[in-house]
């Protein structure tokens, strides 16, 4: 056979649904591997597990940190991930990963609620060989409205698909919400170091651990941008007895890295300090949702300031 001929069975077989084409003679351990490959693409995992990122108020920087925790589980722990939100146009997403918008969350919940996997798949960005961002955005900003049962049908398309989905709750109405953050496998919450944001912090753990049946075992308080407000923040020991819950990890501000990849639409593990960030973060779930990887036998590095 011919090159050319070679080439065209190829796409051939591409455009009928063939993941792979090998040429004989072909090892056992390559066809077992290949199949196995083929299956999680096609179908995920029978444990897939739904991650929820929400904020203790606006500002604490939830969504960046639902972003860098993706990048995290994709690049680091080798997971295939999907990052959601149900955010519309008030989504900073694209920006952060940079893409354009290719649909509207509207759309994309249109098609979700029809099952049509292929066109819910070419809504998708690849922000990475692991990671996979729904691309929504354009919706009018000002006449958002996502119910928990169009959110509910969304997910159960894509949870066959992915073995670990993140989803940003930052701007999501609060029934949407409430519903996720009951139906989590794992919930991080995103507070300040200041008195407003450590507040809402108190309040909702409690809130999250009674719509969680009274457990607060899976959910992880994140304290993002400490150093913003020198002299006005508690101490960390005075955090922890008000909110009776130590952080699992505590970011610094750091404005530079933080505001700067996000500007430049870079992923943060593309940038050693981003990356140490995005371990850390990684690391706070791993264990719980028994994800490994190539990195999972080494101790995350503390986050640089």
């Amino acid at each position: 056979m011919c090159i050319r001929d070679s080439v065209y069975l190829y796409r051939k077989l591409i455009a009928m649904g063939v993941n792979d084409y090998l040429v004989r003679p072909v090892k056992p351990l390559i066809l077992g591997e290949v199949i196995a490959k083929s299956l999680i693409e096609k179908m995920g995992t029978s444990g897939s597990r739904l991650i929820a990122v929400a904020g203790a108020k606006g500002g604490v920087g939830a969504s960046m940190v639902a972003q860098v925790l993706a990048c995290g589980l994709a690049d680091q722990l080798r997971q295939k991930t999907l990052l959601l939100d149900a955010a519309g146009s008030w989504s900073t997403t694209a920006v952060g990963l940079g893409f354009e918008a290719s649909t509207t969350l509207a759309e994309a919940l249109k098609v979700a609620g029809t099952a049509d996997e292929g066109r819910l798949n070419r809504m998708l960005f690849a922000a990475g060989d692991r990671l996979s961002v729904l691309a929504t955005g354009g919706d009018v900003m000002l006449e958002h409205a996502v119910t928990p049962d169009q959110i509910e049908k969304l997910l159960n398309v894509f949870m066959v698909k992915f073995p670990v989905i993140v989803f940003d709750l930052s701007q999501s109405p609060v029934s949407v919400r409430r519903s996720l953050l009951a139906r989590a496998h794992r919930v991080m919450l995103v507070s300040g170091a200041t008195l407003p944001s450590l507040r809402h912090a108190r309040t909702l753990l409690q809130e999250i651990k009674e719509i969680r049946g009274g457990s607060a075992q899976d959910t992880d308080l994140v304290l993002n941008m400490q150093g913003f407000a020198p002299g006005a923040e508690p101490a960390k020991a005075d955090i922890e007895a008000a909110l009776d819950c130590k952080p699992g990890v505590v970011l610094p501000f750091n404005p530079k890295l933080f505001a700067g990849l996000e500007s430049q639409g870079k992923k943060f593990t593309d940038d050693k300090a981003g990356a140490d960030v995005a371990r850390a973060l990684a690391a706070l779930v791993q264990k719980a949702l028994g994800i490994g990887g190539e990195e999972s036998g080494a101790p995350p590095e503390k986050p640089k300031a």
